[in-house]
């Protein structure tokens, strides 16, 4: 994937690096964190939305998308996330409202749409 981007020769800068460990190393630093189709491949969130809120200077946003967790299909052991039959986790919006608080990250919006058709 980063081979083909430097070949495009658009990007200032391109890294390898672990998603929490590359914004661990920019404390305060980072206006915006985006996340897109990035978390529905991580189950419990909380390193990540602790690192995200570290890299963000005041007033900074964090701006991602989930698969919301339907509750009613999920038992007890769900946690605020569960891992689907397609392999990518949903989570409870009620989940990622208590990670954001944790985190002093405010909810500005949130809105439901479709990301993918399978």
């Amino acid at each position: 994937m980063l081979k083909l981007s430097r070949e495009k020769d658009v990007y200032d800068h391109l890294e390898l690096d672990d998603y929490n460990d590359f914004l661990l190393k920019r404390e305060n630093s980072v206006d915006l964190v985006t996340a897109a189709d990035v978390l529905v491949y991580v189950g419990d969130l909380a390193k990540t939305f602790s690192s995200a809120s570290k890299a963000l200077v005041k007033g900074g946003l964090f701006a991602a998308s989930f698969e919301v967790l339907n509750e009613t299909d999920c038992s007890e052991s769900c946690r605020g996330w569960h891992l689907e039959k397609s392999g990518r986790f949903a989570h409870s919006s009620q989940y990622l409202i208590s990670m954001a608080f944790q985190n002093n990250l405010a909810v500005n919006v949130s809105k439901e749409f479709q990301p993918r058709f399978e």
